[in-house]
């Protein structure tokens, strides 16, 4: 099987150019209006919502704290969603809401991972290297994106790679999977760590049981966290 650098289906987008463009057509005004218009209902929307969950009076679950991170970046992307719909029915342009869109997502995968890493890792010394290296780096490759440059970067990633049994595992292939092992893992252990409390809760159960438990669920997690990922990058595990 060949897993070929198929797996993101990157084609080049030209976006550059198309922005450079489109700076200088008139309805220009009508995107960034639209942009304008969803990053400000979006921060009112994030401002409601927080002041919503400080007056509730009860103590701030973890789907609260996470949902006051992403209440800005999701509201804005849904309306950007929604007026790059409505430009696109009138016969506007609608790039720089093409570029907005992806931008907030980054914003939202950002803050998403920050925050399932400090839920995971308790005071650990290297969380804070781990979030800025994190961080960094998918804003570089929303700056690769945004450059053009992904899909000329998957094709020669994927010249080079090699053949176990049936299936060939490229440099692209490779990336692909350790990007996705390191997210799946990490989403795996966070599931694990809700459950270890809750274990940790149950008075009636031995604390042996609770540790042998809690050890079969983290190491249970991260093995299905493993398959789903070379899966899903196309890696047949049965021939390996």
């Amino acid at each position: 099987m060949d897993t070929s650098a198929n797996f993101l289906n990157l084609k080049p987008s030209n976006l550059l150019p198309t922005l450079w463009k489109e700076l200088f057509y008139a309805d220009i005004t009508w995107q960034i209006l639209a942009i304008a218009v969803s990053i400000f209902l979006a921060f009112i929307i994030s401002k409601a919502w927080r002041n919503k969950v400080k007056n509730d009076g009860k103590d701030d679950t973890r789907l609260d704290l996470l949902l006051i991170r992403l209440a800005f970046p999701l509201s804005a992307v849904a309306f950007c969603g929604i007026f790059l719909i409505l430009l696109k029915e009138f016969g506007f342009h609608y790039s720089f809401l093409d570029l907005a869109i992806p931008l907030l997502g980054s914003m939202a995968l950002v803050r998403t991972t920050i925050f399932i890493l400090r839920q995971t890792f308790h005071k650990n010394q290297l969380l804070q290297s781990w979030e800025k290296f994190i961080s960094t780096a998918i804003w570089c490759w929303m700056a690769l994106y945004i450059a053009d440059i992904v899909p000329y970067l998957a094709i020669g990633l994927d010249k080079f790679g090699v053949s176990i049994g049936e299936t060939r595992v490229s440099l692209w292939v490779l990336l692909n999977a350790i990007v996705l092992i390191f997210f799946t893992i990490i989403i795996a252990l966070w599931i694990s760590s809700v459950i270890e409390r809750r274990l940790m809760k149950i008075e009636s159960l031995d604390s042996s049981l609770k540790i042998i438990g809690i050890r079969l669920i983290k190491t249970a997690f991260t093995l299905l966290a493993l398959m789903i990922s070379l899966s899903t990058v196309g890696i047949d595990m049965t021939a390996l």
